[in-house]
């Protein structure tokens, strides 16, 4: 089995259970209020993460330097 010091670093670790629970809440908040969500990406920086709030009907998201959004752009 791998142990944390088989990893190499840096390494995200993500509960994927928790994290798509709380994609599903925070859009669920935006829908009950009538919002048009657009998350920011400052800390998954992930197009895979980016990719599953969109599906979760977010209208976009929201990115803090030009290379985020580079890297968004083309995933």
């Amino acid at each position: 089995m791998l142990s944390i010091d088989d990893l190499d670093t840096p390494a995200i670790l993500i509960d994927v259970d928790r994290a798509e629970a709380n994609i599903a809440r925070a859009q669920a908040h935006a829908d009950r209020h009538g919002l048009k969500f657009r998350p920011h990406i400052k800390t998954h920086k992930l197009p895979y993460w980016a990719k599953k709030q969109i599906a979760a009907g977010a209208v976009g998201i929201t990115c803090q330097k030009i290379g985020e959004a580079e890297v968004m752009a083309d995933a």
